[in-house]
Parts: C-alpha cells; structure tokens; sequence
C-alpha cells in the first residue's frame, strides 16, 4: 500500500532536483544562451527560477519572504543575466536583515509602460554616504564576509544594457528598497 505513495514522492523529489540543477546550470551560463541577443522574456519565469535558486538560502535568515508575483510581464533583455542581477539582490537583502522577524519582499508590477521588479527589505539600511557609492566598482561594505563589491556595479550595467534603471532607497536601520524599470513589451501571449 505504501510503494505507490513512496514512488510518487520519490518522483516529485527526482523532479525537483532536475529543476534546481537545470536553474543552476542556466544561471551559471553552462546551457546554450543567446547573451549575444536580446530576446522577449517573461519575467514571471525568471523571478521564479531565481526564487528557486534562493529560496533555501533567504529561509536562513527570514520568516518573512513575500513575493507577489503573480502576472505576465515581458520584457526585451536577457534571461540568465537578469537571473544573476534577482540572485545578486535576493542575497543581498537577506544578508542585511538581522533577524528572523524582519521581512523581504519581492514584487512585480506594471507602471507607465514599465516592467518594475522591487525588493525590499527590513534590513540594516545603508548610510547616505555609501548609497553614493553603491553601484561603484569594488564598493563593498561585506570586506569581512567575502564581498568583492562587484555584484551592485554588475547589476547595474546589465540593467543599463537592457535599457532599464535600477535605483535604491534605504535608510539607516528601516531597510532598502531597489527598483529595477525596464520597457514592458506589450502584446505578447
């Protein structure tokens, strides 16, 4: 009576690993991309995917993931890098919440024929004088955690060559919000 049961879990828990390895093999660039081109992309997929990748590890730090992101919006860009600049700001929020209680909240939304992806969270927040120097090259203010203040600054020109912005907010102990707008291709099922 158990085998059916135990066989169906053992299928689910094959899939879901098929799924991380391919997200993983797609995020560090090992399956065929088309980086050289830009192609329409649904940012619903690759908010889930980059969720996929992170999900274990925002859990480590917050009770309090939230994500809205429930509707269809396409962009004009690339996939696998968008995925790095979600993973890049997944990781950083949840390394700047110092407890579990604090939240990090990820939503899209259409705005004035702009797709926006926001994270926010309730974290440490950054000084007026770093926010200046945030998206510099090798700004970091994780020196003793490994950082090598390239994640923001890459970010940055890959939202730049998409044609779209990203912008933070943050103060002082409340936390940080970044923005990313980039041109909604409308019209595509």
């Amino acid at each position: 009576e158990r085998i059916p049961t135990l066989t169906q879990a053992i299928k689910e828990g094959s899939d879901r690993i098929q799924r991380i390895v391919s997200d993983l093999k797609h995020f560090a660039g090992l399956e065929k991309t088309k980086d050289s081109q830009k192609e329409i992309v649904n940012l619903k997929n690759v908010v889930d995917s980059s969720l996929r990748l992170t999900s274990n590890f925002i859990s480590k730090y917050t009770d309090h993931f939230l994500v809205e992101n429930e509707m269809d919006f396409f962009i004009l860009g690339y996939e696998q890098r968008l995925e790095q600049v979600i993973v890049n700001l997944l990781i950083n929020a949840a390394q700047a919440i110092t407890s579990k209680e604090n939240k990090i909240k990820l939503r899209t939304y259409s705005e004035n024929n702009q797709v926006k992806l926001e994270i926010s969270d309730e974290g440490c927040g950054i000084s007026e004088d770093n926010l200046k120097k945030i998206f510099d090259p090798f700004f970091t203010t994780k020196t003793e955690n490994g950082g090598t203040g390239l994640g923001l600054s890459i970010s940055y020109g890959i939202i730049q060559e998409m044609l779209g912005q990203i912008q933070v907010e943050s103060k002082v102990g409340k936390g940080s919000v970044f923005t990313i707008a980039l041109p909604e291709q409308k019209g595509i099922n």
